[in-house]
């Protein structure tokens, strides 16, 4: 069964006659500044003196006439494209704010996003918005302008007014409103506009926090399958808002069918990739299957491996419990942290910590581990029954859940953190829970469950990845995660975003460490979480051209393509739009759309546990070996980062980010929760975080 690709998006003719826009040097009421890079190609024809004074920016007011503007004639006809784009986003917003029951604002790119109340998933305490993003784009998968509308999911807003809430709930936990059909920061709003709002007419949007201190369950029962509640939103979407004569006046549509994939445009990785190593050299592709009968491709080499219990004095028994299925093993498909994962461990009760404040046990735990004697010929794992979920809503309660994995790593302890309200919930099925704890855990202690398939090539990848952290605003980073061929770890660093010169700092360390161990790399690729700067390039040059390495250097930005972007459908497997896993789209000059996922074939049988993921998108770049990275080169890089999202050792289940991004994200969750906001030098070296 051939794939039918389609992409979400409409394509539209160029304007066939020149625009009258109005222009003015001076910032009027109601203008939009246009900086020189989008200045239209003719401005000097009102402005003639513009090129001579170094003036960066001017001022529009678009096809509004405006006293103190002054017009010009424009061609967009494949010309002046930013500014076409800034006129056509214009445009688009104030056609949807004329709407009625329509909220208009900007994605975080600054295109219009328009939210569309979805009255069958109202609730008692809130309603529901469907998000779209317009996106306008020019030839990059067609011959003509287009026009991607993206679902960005919902977003809910609470039917008690600000002034309601505020009754209830401090102002800090109300992030934003919606006043008027527009959606306003309410922690930014300045004196003089609020003194304008009237905010027993304005409804806070529900975060989680906020849901949580309200009471409100936010949770709405949808289908499984993402590519299903997407295309439906937009499909929906096109018919109501896009398939009418005052759109097409603004958006002149080829037509409401979207573009077809052309099969030029279509890659697929080599069957091969899917190939995992297991025990006794056994290929495998299926984790899920084939771990459970293959078995780990190395034990861990650590000796004495001596297991204790961290938990409140009241779930003893829900310990003991633990305790036994793993040893024994639970149900048909866990048979133990030795059958399963080849763990040889004593477990020593001696070492038990009972603590007795649910609330903080963090002052208790660390006086018990000051007072226990380690012997550290032996290597310690610490299961830790936490009774504070990771996601508690209580950010005090929240950091202890952080900080006792600082104090055990500390002391060079692996931790197992197990949530006890899931445990116990689940104590009699727990089996699929142990599965993947015995595997991270295997991996925690420097086993490997199993690795690639791979050529003998000596490459070095690197992976810098990031996570924002929302309680404090905050990017951190973590890098650099260094990996050869095979997928084995090396070593990785962590430190904030605004340390640039840190990052290729370590980035240059892992090459020259690998330089010295291994010889010169066959090739160093560096996978980024968004583009890489020249600032943060330069050095790594330098630092390549310093060792005389004589390789060439790629770099690929990886992202995750949640929403707001290009995507594709297959119209032609069972209705359930996913297309195949290792299909790869080129959606531009050297740009990816990877779809990663477990439809191996054209099989109706597909698990909906194994999840429906949106395909990641990928830019690939060469500093130093631009002339010769062609298509075959570009084939195996793209086929490299979907192997590395196979060496996920937290779960048995599939993942469609490669570890080089997913690792260095997982660090930087945690390791800002730190005491200490640093992490032990024998703690970059293992994949304690798991």
């Amino acid at each position: 069964m051939s794939q039918q690709l389609y992409f979400n998006l409409l394509t539209f003719d160029w304007p066939q006659k020149p625009i009258t826009l109005y222009f003015s040097l001076e910032q009027i009421k109601g203008s939009v500044s246009v900086y020189k890079s989008n200045h239209p190609n003719n401005i000097t024809e009102i402005f003639p003196n513009l090129g001579n004074e170094g003036i960066e920016k001017i001022y529009t007011t678009f096809d509004k006439n405006v006293e103190g503007t002054t017009p010009l004639e424009i061609d967009f006809n494949d010309k002046n494209v930013f500014f076409y784009k800034d006129f056509l986003n214009y445009k688009l917003y104030h056609y949807f704010k004329s709407i009625s029951g329509v909220v208009v604002t900007r994605n975080f790119i600054k295109e219009p996003q328009i939210w569309i109340i979805n009255k069958t998933e109202e609730k008692k305490d809130f309603w529901v918005f469907n998000k779209f993003s317009l996106k306008i784009q020019f030839s990059k998968v067609s011959k003509f302008p287009e026009l991607v509308i993206a679902y960005d999911d919902t977003s809910k807003m609470c039917k008690k007014s600000v002034i309601e809430v505020l009754e209830d709930v401090p102002a800090t936990y109300i992030k934003k409103i919606i006043n008027n059909k527009s959606v306003l920061n309410y922690q930014k709003i300045d004196a003089e506009l609020k003194t304008s709002l009237d905010l027993e007419k304005s409804w806070p949007i529900l975060n989680r926090e906020l849901a949580s201190k309200l009471n409100i369950d936010v949770e709405v029962e949808r289908t499984k399958n993402r590519y299903i509640r997407y295309k439906t939103a937009i499909d929906e979407f096109v018919q109501t808002y896009l398939n009418n004569v005052d759109f097409k006046t603004l958006i002149p549509l080829h037509s409401l069918n979207y573009l077809p994939v052309e099969e030029t445009r279509i890659l697929h990785v080599d069957r091969s990739c899917n190939d995992l190593v297991f025990k006794g050299g056994e290929i495998g592709f299926t984790p899920k299957l084939d771990f459970p009968t293959k078995g780990a491709l190395v034990t861990s080499p650590k000796p004495n491996i001596t297991i204790f219990y961290i938990y409140h004095e009241s779930h003893a028994e829900v310990c003991k419990e633990l305790h036994n299925h793993l040893q024994k093993g639970t149900g048909t498909y866990y048979k133990g942290l030795y059958k399963f994962a080849n763990i040889e461990s004593h477990t020593d009760m001696s070492l038990a910590i009972k603590y007795k404040d649910e609330n903080n046990p963090l002052p208790e735990i660390i006086e018990k581990l000051n007072n226990s004697n380690f012997n550290y010929e032996n290597t310690y794992v610490a299961f830790y029954i936490s009774p504070i979920a990771k996601f508690d809503e209580d950010k005090t309660r929240k950091k202890v859940y952080y900080r006792v994995k600082e104090e055990l790593l500390k002391r060079r302890i692996i931790s197992q953190v197990i949530d006890f309200d899931k445990l116990k919930s689940k104590i009699n099925n727990y089996q699929f829970e142990l599965n993947n704890i015995s595997l991270a855990l295997l991996a925690k202690l420097e086993g490997k469950p199993w690795q690639l398939s791979t050529s003998s090539n000596k490459d070095l990848i690197i992976g810098v990845g990031a996570f924002k952290n929302v309680d404090e605003n905050t990017n951190y980073v973590a890098s650099a995660f260094s990996f050869n061929n095979s997928g084995s770890f090396k070593k990785f660093e962590y430190f904030t975003k605004s340390d640039t010169n840190l990052l290729a700092g370590s980035i240059c360390d892992a090459i020259h460490q690998y330089a010295n161990l291994e010889e010169n790399p066959t090739k160093v690729v560096i996978h980024f979480y968004k583009e890489m700067s020249d600032k943060e390039l330069k050095p790594i040059i330098q630092k390549m051209n310093r060792l005389k390495l004589d390789c060439p250097l790629y770099i690929i930005n990886i992202n995750k393509t949640n929403s707001e972007d290009l995507i594709a459908f297959d119209n032609n497997w069972y209705n359930r739009l996913m297309p195949k896993s290792g299909t790869i789209i080129n959606i531009g000059k050297k740009e990816y759309l990877l779809f990663n996922n477990t439809r191996y074939n054209d099989s109706e049988k597909h698990s909906e546990q194994e999840g429906y993921p949106f395909p990641i998108k990928l830019k690939i770049s060469s500093p130093n070996n631009e002339e010769d990275l062609d298509n075959f080169e570009i084939k195996k890089l793209i086929e490299q980062v979907y192997q590395f999202s196979r060496l996920y050792w937290k779960s048995l289940r599939q993942q469609n980010v490669p570890i080089t991004i997913k690792y260095p994200e997982m660090v930087a969750e945690i390791a800002p929760h730190f005491e200490s906001g640093n992490i032990p030098p024998h703690g970059k070296e293992i994949l304690w975080f798991l």
